[in-house]
């Protein structure tokens, strides 16, 4: 099972990350620095961070979720789901949100899969979303 906890910025140095997704990330890289934000880091049993995700406050009752994967994350990739659904429930329970997000690299197609696994709904493109100017995919669930 993983384990959880608020991400301090050592953690940035010690996750390894995921070959196929290094610059991959779901929202602007300036508020993951912030240890202040609403993060948490993720670890494997042995004590290796395999993610690191949280949400940033995008408007009042909105917010949006953002993920750095790891190497090592396919070997957890159940508890890693329950993980994120629980932070998913976390955020509409207790945080007042009422419409939560994601944006997908829109050529991630597991990312595409794993959105509509975790029940959120497409809702469309963002032509150059990022500052590589990649196009990504918007999921939300609204309740």
């Amino acid at each position: 099972m993983i384990k959880t906890c608020k991400t301090t910025i050592e953690h940035l140095d010690y996750i390894e990350l995921d070959d196929e997704l290094q610059d991959f990330h779901m929202t602007m890289v300036a508020n993951i620095m912030d240890p202040t934000k609403d993060m948490i880091s993720l670890f494997s049993p042995s004590g290796r961070v395999i993610a690191i995700t949280g949400v940033n406050h995008l408007r009042l009752g909105v917010c949006e979720a953002w993920i750095i994967r790891g190497k090592g994350i396919d070997n957890h990739k159940l508890d890693f789901f329950r993980t994120i659904k629980g932070l998913i429930e976390f955020v509409f329970e207790f945080m007042g949100i009422h419409r939560f997000e994601i944006a997908i690299l829109n050529e991630w197609e597991k990312g595409h899969k794993w959105a509509k696994t975790l029940g959120l709904e497409f809702e469309h493109i963002c032509k150059a979303y990022d500052s590589l100017k990649r196009d990504h995919a918007i999921y939300t669930r609204i309740v």
